[in-house]
């Protein structure tokens, strides 16, 4: 494997290679990372119906544009302290907000045939791989909504990316 390294830090997910049955900590694929969130959410968004207030119940829920006050020209707050909003109903906190997460999966388009826990293909014809949840940079409304992602080259290094460990089960 051979990631980028800066400092004692490791940076972007260049050539991160990993195998997601065996046991052990690893990134989530897309569609776990979905399934989480979702929470058994029937709508778009995990802690709201559509035709609500999606910008005011969200900002329970999410750290954003609308709290952070982040603009490009000027800045602004950039993330904020982890679990200092409301959890999905499973208890997991900044699933959407605060940084987007690194999913295992390449950017490339869905298959149209449904499948149970599906999992990315092994390259993206774009070279991006997917992020999921928004960031203090983003909108509620469009970009934590549970099926948005975004793309990204592996070798990205910004502070609107992070991740979450997920654990194979056994």
């Amino acid at each position: 494997q051979s990631v980028v390294k800066k400092g004692n830090s490791v940076v972007g997910m260049e050539g991160l290679t990993y195998f997601l049955k065996r046991n052990g900590y690893r990134l989530p694929t897309n569609a776990e990372y979905e399934f989480a969130e979702r929470a058994n959410a029937k709508g778009r968004y995990f802690f709201a119906s559509d035709d609500e207030d999606i910008n005011t119940i969200g900002n329970d829920y999410a750290w954003s544009v609308n709290l952070s006050g982040f603009k490009a020209e000027t800045g602004g707050i950039l993330t904020t302290t982890v679990g200092s909003k409301k959890s999905n109903v499973w208890g997991l906190y900044d699933i959407i907000g605060n940084v987007f997460e690194w999913c295992n999966d390449w950017d490339s388009p869905y298959k149209l045939i449904p499948e149970i826990d599906p999992i990315g293909p092994p390259y993206g014809p774009e070279g991006k791989r997917m992020a999921k949840g928004g960031s203090y940079r983003t909108d509620i409304i469009y970009h934590m909504r549970i099926g948005y992602h975004y793309k990204w080259a592996p070798e990205t290094v910004t502070g609107e990316i992070g991740f979450r460990c997920v654990a194979t089960k056994k």
